[in-house]
């Protein structure tokens, strides 16, 4: 190495140590490395302050089961026994009901599917699928929409919103919004209606809705208990 390449050497690494220097103090107060920001914490993933493990376990599956309760789902039994006794047994009301009701509807769009699966003239089909929407109903060639759309018309009819629910539904939207307005559309607007759904099913539903919220307002005084604590 001759003489006149040493400086150059040491000029080359003085740089690269200004470099590193600059680079790992970063702008913050006093002239220090500045903190990372906290990330925001998502609504309702926050831990429970207070509470001992048990407890935030227990809460969670509280939590779980009033989402299950939202979305008109059977609760799975083993989350009763973190429940307390009234609540627990409000939820196993719940899903007797939720079953129940829903079985009602499964027979209710049965009804409807094989109504609409009928061709325009009221004929059986033949070898082909009968012309238009009727085809995407018929059993014996597309099965599994026939049994998609009976599930999810008699899944979206424990709502309340449920002809909403229906014409924004994929499955269900294009036959509810072809028939509007006549008397086969009757299935996607007035399915909780008496003279459509029978007395018996109209109340079931009625008092199925009451059930529902009167059971959401258990939870939430179940959950304040835990923030009391």
């Amino acid at each position: 190495m001759s003489k006149q390449s040493v400086p150059v050497y040491i000029l080359a690494a003085a740089i690269l140590a200004s470099a590193i220097v600059i680079a790992v103090r970063l702008p913050g107060r006093g002239g220090e490395i500045a903190a990372p920001a906290d990330r925001p914490v998502a609504a309702g993933t926050e831990p429970a302050q207070g509470l001992s493990p048990e407890d935030t376990y227990r809460l969670e599956k509280l939590n779980a089961v009033c989402d299950m309760v939202l979305e008109r789902q059977v609760v799975p039994e083993p989350y009763l026994r973190y429940l307390d006794g009234e609540l627990a047994q409000g939820v196993a009301d719940y899903n007797q009901a939720t079953a129940g009701l829903k079985q009602r509807y499964l027979y209710f769009a049965d009804r409807v599917a094989k109504s609409l699966s009928q061709p325009p003239d009221g004929s059986a089909p033949e070898e082909e699928p009968p012309p238009d929407y009727y085809q995407w109903f018929v059993e014996g060639y597309h099965p599994e929409r026939y049994y998609a759309f009976i599930d999810r018309l008699s899944a979206l009819a424990l709502f309340p919103n449920a002809p909403e629910l229906l014409r924004g539904d994929p499955i269900t939207g294009y036959p509810s919004v072809v028939e509007s307005g006549s008397s086969y559309g009757l299935w996607a607007w007035a399915l909780h209606e008496d003279f459509h759904a029978g007395d018996e099913t109209a109340q079931a539903v009625q008092d199925y809705f009451a059930q529902c919220e009167a059971l959401l307002d258990q939870i939430d005084v179940a959950r304040a208990a835990f923030g009391a604590q």
